[in-house]
């Protein structure tokens, strides 16, 4: 919800992929005065940066591979394909058990 300048919280902006997992969440906002003309957008800039990488998914493949922040990634797998993900995060692992590397994966786009 969003106050506009006569002070009611008359504005709401809704995430329709949280809504189609059953999440729902109310915030209120008071924009800066010289910002209220632009509340609609704002709320939506705001839903669009909430979601960034809060869709991930964690990834062990054998073997120490070269990897870099923001590089290209998908997964393909018997019951899950992901495409258009990103390599958020890395680190290599080396047990008794061999050489590893962990894959933090996330979303590129919203």
């Amino acid at each position: 919800m969003i106050r506009d300048d006569a002070g009611q919280y008359v504005l709401g902006a809704e995430n329709p992929r949280a809504r189609d997992h059953g999440v729902k969440r109310t915030r209120y906002m008071a924009p800066v005065s010289e910002f209220s003309g632009y509340a609609r957008r704002d709320a939506d800039t705001r839903i669009r940066q909430s979601m960034l990488s809060r869709e991930a998914f964690r990834v062990t493949v054998p073997d120490l591979i070269d990897v870099q922040a923001g590089q290209g990634a998908g997964i393909e797998h018997d019951v899950l394909r992901r495409y258009n993900l990103v390599v958020a995060r890395w680190q290599y692992k080396i047990d008794h058990t061999g050489h590893f590397t962990q894959l933090t994966l996330a979303r590129t786009e919203v």
